[in-house]
């Protein structure tokens, strides 16, 4: 079944480094651009110039809020630091593992639910391994951690 064009999966960032309480915590949305689910796996293909800031905090706490002024310059980092040269993300996901190929391919484990219109799940990247290029920030004192955190729920149409 074909996936409906209002799915997206959240990818969750962490700042770190000397001057990581600076720095901001991400939300960033990747709509899914297409995909389908079956009765054992989940087939998705995210576009990168499509991801968005959803919502940032200022790291160490708590609350999320809708993206600043910056959420510009953070996206443009996105398409032309982190993912250069990379159109899509494709991703195939099984009940108990997830397999993401961006500049390299990673497969971990994940824990997601499938039925017969929905799969859901959260699942740790790490961005070494995808191949994702460094962001820069000035001076390097604000890194982004290697670990995200995607969330994903699918509903077919």
């Amino acid at each position: 079944m074909k996936i409906a064009p209002q799915c997206r999966a959240i990818i969750e960032t962490t700042a770190r480094g000397v001057l990581a309480a600076a720095g901001h915590d991400l939300r960033i949305e990747a709509p899914i651009a297409d995909g389908e689910v079956g009765d054992e796996k989940c087939v998705a293909r995210f576009v990168v110039a499509e991801m968005r800031v959803a919502e940032m905090r200022r790291h160490g706490t708590k609350a999320w809020h809708a993206p600043t002024e910056e959420r510009g310059d953070i996206e443009r980092r996105i398409r032309e630091e982190a993912f250069r040269d990379l159109e899509q993300i494709a991703v195939v996901a099984t009940r108990e593992t997830i397999t993401v190929r961006a500049a390299q391919t990673q497969i971990v484990k994940t824990e997601a639910t499938i039925t017969a219109n929905r799969v859901e799940g959260t699942c740790r990247l790490s961005l070494a391994t995808l191949g994702v290029g460094k962001i820069r920030v000035p001076l390097g004192a604000i890194k982004l951690d290697d670990e995200v955190v995607v969330t994903y729920v699918i509903v077919t149409e």
